[in-house]
């Protein structure tokens, strides 16, 4: 219903007799959109719009777009969005990539400029994330790692990481930050969107929900209550106590 109802708004239609909608040309459209267009925000929607696509959907077609547009003579935004969607829709043919892109985001550049500097942990962060979902293990246990960093940033980040990866392993790790209610300290040469109203309990509970409940990840962003965080909290607490055992 979810896929339905996101391929049904987005333009690209086509309608059988029956009234159904063609998704196998509206993934077409996807790929065309993402492939060819050149305003990053329009590439942008269109790989958010492909990680509604199920599997039936996800052929060499969308994997060789994807791939493409994770390449370095893409915007910055458009990369960091392919390596979020190739994750999202589980093809492994795409792992070497995104582990080139994680080793060297800029393989043609000798000097990089500090904006790229900047570009780069970006890309290198999605690629990683990306790779960690599809079952990368040493992703997967940098990630870990971090969520145990004394670097309050990229503690928080590793958090929201996980939880994109849906690591189950990563479970009893959560746990203590069930009880900190602070912000992390945003990083000087990085951006970050309203990370001042956020704490690492809100980011706890909804990691929780995403890999335990298999939530969707964009709930990742949806802010939550002091009042909802609390009682959110209490129950993880009361749910890990009873079956804690089961993820140690």
């Amino acid at each position: 219903m979810v896929r339905d109802a996101v391929l049904g708004t987005i333009g690209y239609l086509d309608r059988q007799d029956n009234g159904r909608i063609d998704q196998q040309r509206v993934a077409a459209a996807l790929i065309t959109a993402a492939s060819e267009d050149t305003e990053p925000q329009v590439t942008v929607t269109s790989l958010e719009q492909m990680e509604y696509l199920g599997g039936d959907l996800v052929g060499d077609e969308v994997t060789t777009a994807i791939a493409t547009l994770i390449g370095p003579e893409r915007s910055r935004r458009v990369r960091v969005q392919a390596c979020i969607t190739a994750g999202m829709l589980g093809d492994e043919s795409v792992l070497p990539l995104l582990k080139q892109t994680m080793d060297n985001p800029f393989p043609k550049r000798k000097k990089l400029e500090d904006w790229e500097h900047r570009d780069a942990v970006k890309i290198r962060r999605a690629a990683r994330k990306a790779a960690a979902r599809l079952g990368d293990a040493p992703s997967l246990a940098a990630i870990r790692a971090e969520i145990s960093s004394e670097d309050k940033m990229k503690q928080f980040e590793a958090i929201e990481d996980i939880a994109y990866a849906k690591d189950k392993k990563a479970v009893k790790l959560l746990i203590p930050f069930l009880d900190k209610v602070e912000s992390p300290v945003p990083h000087p040469e990085l951006e970050y969107d309203n990370l001042n109203s956020r704490v690492f309990r809100d980011e706890a509970v909804k990691a929780l929900d995403i890999i335990v409940h298999d939530k969707e990840y964009h709930i990742i962003r949806r802010p939550l209550s002091a009042r909802d965080s609390e009682s959110r909290a209490t129950e993880w607490k009361v749910w890990w106590n009873e079956h804690g055992a089961e993820f140690e």
